[in-house]
């Protein structure tokens, strides 16, 4: 897991780097600001609620 999260990240920082290197400073911020807005859209439409999921009435818990 170690290895292969290590991998992952030096690719992400080489990619970055090549994208810095050939053109502005703010295509690859703002290619990251859309991706991470892709994922928390795409984490929002799978999320599916537990079937014991149910809202609280009371707060108070009764001894």
């Amino acid at each position: 897991m170690v290895t292969v999260f290590q991998i992952a990240l030096g690719s992400g920082l080489w990619v970055g780097g090549m994208a810095i290197d050939r053109t502005d400073l703010q295509v690859p911020v703002l290619a990251g600001g859309c991706l991470a807005a892709v994922g928390v859209a795409a984490m929002r439409a799978c999320r599916t609620p537990m079937p014991d999921e149910t809202p609280m009435q009371n707060s108070q818990v009764e001894p």
